[in-house]
């Protein structure tokens, strides 16, 4: 009988190339939301992906974001953002990640 292992290198080398691909496909709309992300950040110190989308369906992206998958946020904040908490600001309170941009 074999075993099968989770190999986490293995993993998180299948979730970069998935983004990478999810950049292609979106990334008019991936660059408007880094844009607010920073912006965000700046203006606060810190910033959430409900934060970003909040701002985007305010400046008139809301039929464009209908479209997607929220999970298009893994590729704002993949390179150059580190995680700093957690907040309970998702849908039914459920945690979200609080990022700064380094």
């Amino acid at each position: 009988m074999q075993r099968y292992l989770w190999n986490q290198e293995r993993e998180a080398q299948a979730r970069d190339l998935a983004l990478d691909r999810l950049a292609e496909c979106r990334a008019d709309l991936i660059a408007v939301a880094e844009q607010i992300a920073k912006q965000l950040c700046h203006t606060h110190g810190q910033v959430t992906s409900p934060e970003v989308l909040r701002v985007m369906r305010q400046q008139g992206y809301g039929r464009m974001l209908d479209k997607v998958d929220r999970r298009f946020m893994g590729c704002v904040f993949c390179r150059g953002w580190r995680r700093i908490g957690y907040e309970p600001s998702g849908s039914h309170g459920r945690p979200v990640s609080v990022w700064v941009f380094q």
